[in-house]
């Protein structure tokens, strides 16, 4: 008989289940106003999610339907994201840690490095493409088309691209990082403790930032200011974090993701039961309800 502490608790499918409870606390607290320990939970789901992820890379038997599920629920929830104006679309930050894990796996069979040199110009034409969409709005006057709504949320999805997700590219790395080290459970450990907090302390706005090292680029003049602005720019785009100040633990909550890692660890490299197709519908239609509840009803 196995001992306790050597029995894996959960399965696949149990862990996207703590992760679906989780996330829906989460939303239940920003959208209906609930106490803020309901967002505290909600910590809990991301980087479950993000793991079942990388697993189900790992050991589906057709990776590139895998891709095609998570691509086409990308856009699906992208014209969501486009009719509320927000950016709550995960299956994309899934679809891209999942399509980075493919090119990893392509690249380790036949080590050509001409996969990342075409996954790498892909991001930059699409980046580019997207960005003029954004412009298109300062150079072009027409009311039927939204050209921001576009290079924000529409075409990033269609393209595949980087820019604007849910999470911001902190989440591909963790993702990137659960699949490198997922053979070995304490470096899997170390490295995401440290991911976690290197984002809440130093990617993300605090005071120990804002007030310490941000500020003082002013006194390096022209050169602090372009380093401010670049700081800005990249928490914008890439970390879809923007500027974002927390002024303590309790409002920076982020650092919950953190007890993600024990429910992880107890997972048992087993399938479980399935449900095909549940968490493709489940995903944008809690948000939905949520939101029009959130937005119509409960602010109204």
């Amino acid at each position: 008989m196995k001992k306790l502490r050597e029995i894996k608790w959960f399965s696949n499918f149990s862990l996207k289940c703590i992760a679906v409870v989780s996330m829906v606390l989460d939303h239940a607290g920003e959208y209906l106003g609930l106490p803020i320990c309901f967002r505290y939970i909600g910590r809990l789901a991301a980087p479950i999610f993000l793991f079942c992820c990388v697993e189900g890379c790992v050991h589906t038997k057709d990776r590139k339907k895998h891709l095609k599920y998570l691509y086409f629920a990308s856009i699906v929830m992208s014209m969501f994201d486009a009719w509320a104006m927000i950016s709550v679309n995960f299956f994309r930050t899934l679809f891209s840690v999942s399509l980075i894990v493919y090119c990893m796996e392509e690249y380790q069979k036949t080590r050509k490095k001409s996969i990342w040199v075409k996954y790498t110009l892909w991001q930059v034409f699409s980046c580019l493409f997207c960005y003029g969409l954004l412009w298109g709005n300062e150079i072009f006057s027409c009311k039927w088309i939204d050209f921001e709504c576009l290079g924000t949320y529409i075409f990033p999805a269609l393209l595949g691209n980087l820019l604007f997700l849910e999470g911001g590219g902190f989440y591909v790395v963790v993702g990137v990082w659960f699949y490198y080290a997922r053979n070995n459970r304490k470096k899997l450990s170390i490295g995401y403790i440290i991911l976690v907090f290197a984002f809440i302390f130093g990617l993300q706005s605090n005071p120990i930032l804002q007030y310490g090292i941000i500020a003082k680029l002013y006194s390096l003049g022209l050169f602090g200011e372009i380093l401010l602005q670049s700081y800005e720019v990249i928490g914008e785009l890439f970390l879809n974090i923007g500027g974002i100040y927390y002024w303590s633990p309790r409002e920076n909550y982020q650092w919950m993701m953190v007890f993600a890692l024990p429910i992880i660890l107890q997972y048992n490299g087993e399938k479980g039961k399935g449900c095909k197709g549940f968490f493709y519908v489940f995903y944008p239609l809690h948000y939905i309800i949520l939101y029009v509840i959130g937005t119509y009803i409960v602010s109204a």
